[in-house]
C-alpha cells in the first residue's frame, strides 16, 4: 500500500498558505465593515444637515440685503409698506384701529396682541405685512406661530423692528441676527411664506 502522505515541508507549506488566505479575509472583512460604518456616518450626517436646512426653509433675512434680490416694483412696495405709507391697522391688546382711508394692508402689531390674529377678522384680507417692534432681549421670547396665519390671505412678509443691540458682541454679524430673530418664529413644515425681514435701529 502506497503512502500518500505529504512531505513535512509541503504540509508546514499548505498550513502556512491557509492561514495568510484566512488572515488576509477576515482583513478584507474588518475593512468591509468598517467601510460600511464610515457611509454609514457620512449618509447620518448628510441628513442631518439637509434636515437643519429644510427646517430653515423660511427665509429670514435682514430687509436691505432682501431687497437687492427683489425687482424695483416689489422693492418700492415694500419700502412703502416699511415706511408705514399704506393704510394701517393697528392691534393693541384688543384694541384694533385704522390708519387711513382704504382697507389695511400693513397690520402694526404689538407683541402681547398675537393672540388677536390667530383669529380670522375681516380686517385682515387685505394685509399684505404684520410689523412688529422688538425692543430688548425678553420681547425675543414671544413667539409667533406662523402656521396660525392662514387666513392672512395676501400676507406676504413679516417685518421686525429691531431697537436694541441684538448681538452687542458683534453688532454686524447678520447670521447672528437671523438665528436671533428665528427665535420668534415657529414656523409650519414645508412652507416658504411669509418671508420675515428685520432691520436693526441704532438709539445712538
Amino acid at each position: 500500500m502506497k503512502n500518500y502522505l505529504l512531505p513535512k515541508n509541503e504540509i508546514k507549506f499548505l498550513k502556512t498558505d491557509g492561514f495568510v488566505q484566512n488572515l488576509n479575509f477576515k482583513k478584507r472583512q474588518v475593512f468591509l465593515m468598517a467601510r460600511s460604518i464610515i457611509i454609514l456616518i457620512v449618509f447620518l450626517i448628510v441628513t442631518l444637515a439637509l434636515s437643519s436646512t429644510t427646517g430653515y426653509a423660511q427665509t429670514v433675512d435682514n430687509v436691505n440685503n432682501y431687497i437687492q434680490t427683489i425687482n424695483s416694483i416689489e422693492a418700492q412696495q415694500l419700502e412703502n409698506f416699511i415706511e408705514g405709507e399704506e393704510s394701517t391697522l393697528f392691534i393693541y391688546g384688543n384694541e384694533f384701529e385704522v390708519e387711513g382711508s382704504s382697507a389695511p394692508v400693513i397690520a402694526d402689531v404689538s407683541l402681547e396682541s398675537f393672540d388677536q390674529i390667530y383669529n380670522s377678522n375681516t380686517k385682515f384680507d387685505k394685509i399684505e405685512l404684520i410689523r412688529l417692534k422688538v425692543r430688548n432681549s425678553n420681547d425675543l421670547k414671544s413667539v409667533l406661530n406662523v402656521g396660525n396665519l392662514s387666513h392672512f390671505q395676501n400676507l406676504k412678509y413679516i417685518y421686525v423692528m429691531v431697537i436694541f443691540d441684538i448681538c452687542p458682541e458683534n453688532q454686524n454679524d447678520i447670521e447672528c441676527q437671523k438665528s436671533e430673530i428665528r427665535k420668534m418664529f415657529s414656523f409650519p413644515e414645508e412652507t416658504t411664506s411669509p418671508v420675515v425681514l428685520f432691520k436693526t435701529v441704532s438709539l445712538m
